[in-house]
């Protein structure tokens, strides 16, 4: 697999982002939805990417995130 992970930049990015975080946590996982989404996901100082699966064009779940 050739990755290539990207930083969020449009609203379209974060709804597949979105998608992608409610796929792995909430359907795979068992995680209550509702708890997936937070104030800190629209804060200015959040960053949210999305890695792309270049030989399968196609996103794929990637990364850590934190605040301080």
């Amino acid at each position: 697999m050739t990755l290539v992970v990207m930083p969020v930049t449009t609203p379209e990015d974060f709804q597949k982002a979105k998608a992608i975080r409610l796929r792995v946590f909430h359907e795979e996982q068992g995680f209550d939805s509702v708890l997936e989404f937070d104030e800190h996901d629209d804060e200015p100082t959040t960053t949210h990417f999305l890695g792309k699966d270049i030989e399968q064009e196609k996103f794929v779940a990637v990364g850590v995130s934190c605040w301080t």
